[in-house]
């Protein structure tokens, strides 16, 4: 029997984020013995390249930029020629954006179904009424993130949340020689945030924290991951102590070197990867509860939750968890337990699998609540 062939179209040609990792995941983990994956996206860059590395044949759009609304539209006749170039079986896209041009280049394939995964709970307005009826089925990796779409769209919807190989993130010495390599004492308390280096991810109300923090806890380290449309406002303003590392792919050293990770985001977040991340590590989140980031963890047990914008509840949160080691403690060790659990990434890979076989023409019951 043929594989079945699984063509990933990606908006971006480099890592802008959570989406891109977890493609990469999915590449990683998926049954070479009966998918194969193809991808597809604008152009050359990180994501061709990594996609390379994990065995996908890749193929590009030739677009010059991310595939937006307005992208999308230019690059409908190009992309039309080159997808059904790759002879599909299935096509699954990571944007809204690339679920439309794909929907519309399959119309007349019923064959090629299309299968759109979204990962954030903020509203795309009127796309999330026109995308729809152009997929077979639309992955949601939250509830909240399913609460966006239009209820007689309900019957297309999968709760998949994101996974993480836990075995990645395992405190190891590797965070204690990063601490040594940035000058870092042992005894010193160290708050870590990574992702987009944007203001809407609330890193002003974490810099007015972690500065009321500091005149407490003079040894306070802030580290700050990712970059971002907003990196240079960022650096700008950020107190003493705050110190930005290079964008990385991989971040087990970073998390294990943190007392506590951080996500004071102003945006509905569909699920984020960097509190899974953390959690797998074994480190306490404060964050706040937009989004599904009220679905990763509980609150209390396995981290906390703060009002978005809220400098002072935000400052109380870490302070607490400066002054309770302990606490700390049975928080990550909760946290790690909780991922092991709910986040894992094979397991997720398996419902994806028993979706492709779905709407491949092979129904697996009980698939999605």
């Amino acid at each position: 029997m043929q594989p079945i062939r699984i063509l990933y179209v990606s908006g971006y040609a480099d890592i802008v984020g959570g989406g891109q990792i977890s493609l990469f995941l999915l590449l990683r983990h998926l049954d070479r013995k009966r998918f194969m994956p193809l991808v597809l996206c604008p152009t050359e860059g990180e994501v061709a390249r990594r996609a390379r590395v994990l065995g996908a044949e890749v193929g590009f759009l030739g677009a010059n930029a991310p595939v937006d609304s307005a992208c999308a539209i230019r690059a409908a006749g190009s992309f039309r020629r080159r997808a059904r170039a790759l002879r599909p079986d299935i096509v699954h896209c990571d944007t809204l954006y690339t679920a439309m041009i794909s929907g519309l280049a399959f119309t007349a394939h019923p064959r090629s179904p299309v299968i759109f995964h979204a990962r954030t709970s903020e509203s795309g307005g009127a796309w999330d009424f026109l995308v729809p009826p152009l997929c077979k089925r639309i992955i949601c990796v939250s509830r909240a993130v399913a609460s966006r779409f239009p209820r007689w769209h309900r019957n297309k919807l999968c709760v998949i949340p994101n996974g993480v190989d836990i075995g990645e993130y395992q405190t190891t010495a590797a965070g204690a020689a990063l601490r040594k390599e940035l000058g870092i004492a042992d005894r010193a308390f160290v708050i870590g945030y990574s992702g987009q280096l944007i203001r809407e991810k609330g890193l002003d109300v974490l810099f007015a924290a972690f500065e009321r923090l500091r005149h407490e806890s003079p040894d306070a380290r802030l580290l700050i991951a990712g970059r971002g449309k907003d990196e240079t406002a960022l650096r700008a303003v950020a107190p003493a102590r705050v110190i930005f590392l290079p964008f990385s792919e991989s971040l087990a050293a970073f998390y294990a070197a943190l007392d506590v990770f951080a996500l004071p985001t102003l945006l509905r977040e569909g699920l984020s990867r960097a509190l899974l991340e953390a959690m797998a590590s074994g480190i306490p989140c404060v964050a706040t509860p937009l989004g599904g980031n009220a679905e990763t963890f509980r609150d209390g047990e396995s981290g906390m939750f703060v009002p978005a914008g809220d400098t002072h509840a935000l400052w109380r949160g870490l302070r607490e968890l400066a002054q309770d080691p302990k606490k700390r403690r049975e928080m990550g060790a909760a946290a790690r337990d909780h991922v092991a659990k709910r986040f894992d990434a094979a397991a997720a890979m398996r419902r994806i699998e028993e979706l492709y076989d779905e709407v491949h023409g092979d129904p697996a019951p009980h698939l999605c609540p």
